[in-house]
């Protein structure tokens, strides 16, 4: 889990070519798309991975993320399909679906103030405290909203989380920290740290214009 994310990207198209039911190839090419935010790469493998599996929470969630992305006018879908989520057996369903709530409050509604209020409810519960996933996604929100103060929140537990060994991610990490300097001025410290990042070129160009 180094975050070499071009080299996952390759071995899991390779992995299709030989076989395009490769289960955990589909799977695994959808969350590395999604985690880079390719969402439009992601897209169509992530609603064939949910239409052929209905009942598997993670198909599900990962359709839900690229849709309303790619999608944002099927507000009325997205929330279908979170109710769907939260009614799914697996353990962690809930969750999952009050996660996709927040990102259906920033990315659909455009309403962050909703979306960070969602994710601080759902860390002050305790769910997902050593996740990555929670960190970065509330991480997101707050650059949206231009909130440096929750920024800096969302980064010092992300790094609490890889230096804890639980879950490691150094590109994440420099992707944060880059943010976090374009927002306070340091542009050519910020574009330093996205060339470091192991992400395609493509990706590492798309965060560099958006600085």
């Amino acid at each position: 889990k180094c975050g070499m994310y071009e080299d996952a990207i390759k071995h899991y198209r390779r992995a299709l070519e030989l076989s395009d039911t490769a289960r955990k190839a589909r799977r695994e090419l959808v969350l590395v798309y999604n985690r880079l935010e390719m969402y439009e790469e992601a897209y169509e493998m992530a609603k064939e991975n949910y239409e052929r599996d209905r009942n598997n929470a993670f198909y599900l969630q990962a359709y839900i993320e690229s849709l309303i992305r790619v999608h944002p006018e099927e507000g009325g879908l997205v929330l279908e399909l979170i109710d769907e989520l939260d009614q799914n057996r697996f353990q962690f369903a809930k969750e999952m679906a009050l996660l996709a709530r927040a990102d259906y409050q920033a990315h659909i509604e455009e309403d962050l103030d909703e979306a960070l209020r969602i994710v601080g409810a759902a860390q002050e519960a305790g769910i997902h405290t050593d996740s990555t996933y929670v960190a970065y996604k509330e991480f997101r929100m707050a650059d949206l909203r231009h909130d440096l103060g929750r920024m800096h929140q969302a980064y010092d537990r992300m790094k609490a989380i890889t230096d804890s060994g639980k879950n490691k991610d150094a590109n994440l990490l420099m992707l944060m920290e880059a943010r976090i300097c374009a927002n306070v001025g340091q542009k050519e410290k910020a574009l330093a740290l996205i060339d470091k990042l192991f992400y395609p070129q493509s990706v590492k160009d798309k965060w560099k214009r958006q600085l």
